[in-house]
C-alpha cells in the first residue's frame, strides 16, 4: 500500500514535551504517512452553549449538553515531521474529516476520554464517532514503554475506556444542567446585589466554597485550597477522590469569587466574605448548601447512566427549592 497520502490523527492530552519524546517513535511507526496531533487541552475544550431562548416560566429545566460550533474551540493540530513540530492554523475540522486513521493517544482520565469523545461527535457526526478506534496510553516516556504501548494497544471498546467516557458524560451532564439554570436563578441575585461582573456565574463548586469560607469566617487563601482539596462533606458520602478540585482549578474559583466581589482580603490578606457575598447568600435557599454535592456527583459518575435519573432529580429539586424560595423576586 502506497502511505504518502495517507494521514493518521492522533487525538491525544499529551502535553508538548511528552509529544517531543514520542515524536520519533511515530515517525519509525508509521514512515511516510502524515501524521497530525489533535491537542485537547483546557484553553480548546469545548465550552457549553447555553439556550437562552427559554422562558422564565420553564425552570428549572434538564437538556442534553450543548457546545459552541467555533471551531476555534475544537483543539491545537499539530504537523508532526522529521524536522520539526508544526501548528496547523487552519483547516483543522477537515484534517479530522479526511483522516484515514483516527486514534486516541495519552492518559486514560475521564475528562480527556470525554473530550476526546466530543470532539469527534462535533466534527464527524454521531455514526463516525462511535466507531471502534486504537488507544495508546503510554505509562512512562521511555523507549521501551513507549515501544509496548504502541504495540500493543487497546480499543476504545475497552471497558476502562467505556468507564471513564460513562464517567465524563455523567460530569457533562449534570454541570451543563447545574449552570444552565444557576445562570437563572442566580445571575438573578448576583446582579439584585450589584455584582454586574460579564460573563461571571457562580459554579457549582465556587458555591459550596463561598459557604464554608462564610462559615469559617477567616482563612488564609493556602489553608482554602487545602481544604477544598480534601473536602470531606458530611461522611454520609464516600469522600470524594477528586475534593472540589485540584490546586490550579481551586484558584481559579477564588480568584473568580475575588474577582466578583463575593469574597474580599482583609488588611492581612486573609480570606473573608464580603458584604456583598453575605447578601448573596441570604437570596438563596437554605438547601442550595450542598457539603456533600463532590461525593454524591463522584457516585453519580461511576454509575452512568443509570445515575441519569438521579441527576435529574437533583436538578429539578434542588432549582425547585431555589425558585420557590425567591418567588417573591422574580417577575
Amino acid at each position: 500500500m502506497n502511505s504518502s497520502n495517507n494521514s493518521i490523527v492522533f487525538v491525544s492530552s499529551l502535553t508538548n514535551y511528552q509529544l517531543n519524546i514520542i515524536k520519533p517513535h511515530l515517525l519509525q511507526r508509521w514512515p511516510g504517512f502524515t501524521i497530525y496531533v489533535f491537542r485537547i487541552i483546557p484553553k480548546y475544550r469545548f465550552a457549553f452553549n447555553y439556550d437562552n431562548n427559554v422562558h422564565p416560566a420553564f425552570f428549572p429545566v434538564i437538556k442534553f449538553p450543548q457546545y459552541t460550533s467555533n471551531v476555534k474551540k475544537y483543539g491545537l493540530v499539530l504537523h508532526i515531521t522529521n524536522e520539526s513540530i508544526k501548528v496547523k492554523r487552519h483547516g483543522a475540522v477537515n484534517i479530522l474529516k479526511n483522516a484515514d486513521t483516527i486514534s486516541y493517544l495519552g492518559d486514560l482520565w475521564y475528562s480527556f476520554i470525554i473530550d476526546y469523545d466530543i470532539l469527534l461527535n462535533e466534527c464527524l457526526g454521531f455514526h463516525e464517532a462511535n466507531k471502534e478506534r486504537v488507544v495508546i496510553v503510554p505509562e512512562i516516556f521511555t523507549g521501551p514503554a513507549i515501544r509496548y504501548a504502541l504495540n500493543n494497544p487497546i480499543t476504545t471498546e475497552n471497558p476502562q475506556f467505556y468507564k471513564l467516557l460513562d464517567s465524563g458524560m455523567a460530569k457533562r451532564f449534570f454541570d451543563y444542567n447545574y449552570n444552565i439554570n444557576s445562570l437563572h436563578f442566580f445571575t438573578f441575585c448576583l446582579r439584585k446585589i450589584g455584582v454586574v461582573k460579564k460573563d461571571y456565574n457562580i459554579s457549582k463548586y465556587s458555591l459550596q466554597l463561598l459557604y464554608k469560607l462564610h462559615e469559617r469566617r477567616l482563612m488564609s487563601t493556602g489553608k482554602a485550597v487545602l481544604m477544598a482539596q480534601n473536602w470531606k462533606g458530611s461522611r454520609t458520602y464516600p469522600a470524594s477522590v477528586f475534593g472540589i478540585g485540584n490546586p490550579h482549578s481551586i484558584g481559579s474559583i477564588l480568584n473568580g469569587l475575588l474577582d466578583s466581589g463575593l469574597l474580599e482580603k482583609n488588611k492581612k490578606e486573609l480570606l473573608i466574605v464580603s458584604k456583598a457575598g453575605k447578601s448573596f447568600l441570604e437570596m438563596l435557599d437554605p438547601g442550595c448548601r450542598d457539603i456533600d454535592l463532590p461525593g454524591k456527583l463522584q457516585l453519580w459518575q461511576e454509575n452512568w447512566p443509570n445515575s441519569r435519573n438521579e441527576i435529574e432529580t437533583y436538578i429539578i429539586n434542588y432549582f425547585s427549592n431555589q425558585k420557590a424560595f425567591m418567588q417573591d423576586s422574580i417577575d
